[in-house]
């Protein structure tokens, strides 16, 4: 049985253009997706592995801005999982992810909320944490209360994982933007120049990448007792993290 719950929870930390531009360019977002410009498939099937290599008992997951669920869901396929908490802003995503669940065997929530604000939504510590491509949205300081805020949701030896934006250790924002630009603009050939102009503006405006360096201090200093960059995708523009307390 999915239980769905609407809240009206609003948060000055996330960025309202990076809310918006997802709930109106659902295609384009979903064209990603479907090409793998993105490497979703290699970093959901790292999150697989890791939930199936560490976790060896019934657990929680809670999936942040989970959009439409289809690859986390997926991705549970074959492990362990009992309880399921899906998060996102946007009713359409969550409507669909209500198609997506109907595969799992556990206990389901789906709740209409912000990311950021998860913890007044939350009802008892979880044992794994997921977040892929949204957390970037905030800045450096609200990543760091953010990560904080996700330690204290866990239980004790729970996983934080994220799948985000990583910019080389000698690159500020906008030379991300430039590489990005770069890289992607060769080889994402299904998007037409609109949709490739509104992908440039939502980077350009949206994205706050890390370094990798950056990205483990954080975790550390919210008090993780390891942070690893478990996966690098080839283009060198996002990796996932593994964090455990």
């Amino acid at each position: 049985m999915v239980r769905f719950h609407h809240h009206q929870l609003k948060s000055e930390l996330l960025d309202e253009n990076a809310v918006k531009t997802f709930q109106t360019q659902w295609n384009i977002y979903r064209k990603l997706v479907d090409n793998n410009y993105l490497s979703h498939r290699e970093a959901y099937g790292i999150l697989h592995s890791i939930l199936n290599d560490k976790i060896n008992r019934p657990f929680s997951i809670m999936d942040l801005a989970c959009g439409d669920a289809h690859n986390t869901i997926e991705c549970l396929r074959g492990t362990k999982v009992n309880h399921y908490i899906g998060i996102d802003l946007s009713e359409a995503a969550l409507k669909l992810a209500e198609q997506a669940v109907d595969s799992l065997s556990c206990t389901v929530e789906l709740e209409e909320a912000d990311f950021v604000n998860f913890e007044e939504v939350l009802d008892q510590p979880v044992d794994v944490i997921w977040i892929g491509l949204s957390l970037h949205h905030l800045s450096v300081t609200d990543k760091a209360r953010f990560m904080a805020k996700a330690r204290n949701a866990l239980n004790n030896g729970g996983l934080f994982l994220i799948y985000e934006p990583t910019g080389l250790e000698d690159e500020d924002r906008l030379g991300y933007v430039k590489r990005f630009e770069q890289i992607n603009e060769k080889l994402w050939t299904a998007l037409t120049p609109v949709e490739w102009n509104a992908i440039i503006k939502h980077v350009s405006n949206c994205d706050i990448p890390e370094t990798v360096s950056t990205w483990v201090k954080l975790g550390r200093e919210a008090g993780f007792i390891h942070c690893q960059e478990m996966f690098h995708d080839p283009t060198g523009l996002y990796s996932l993290f593994l964090y455990q307390k």
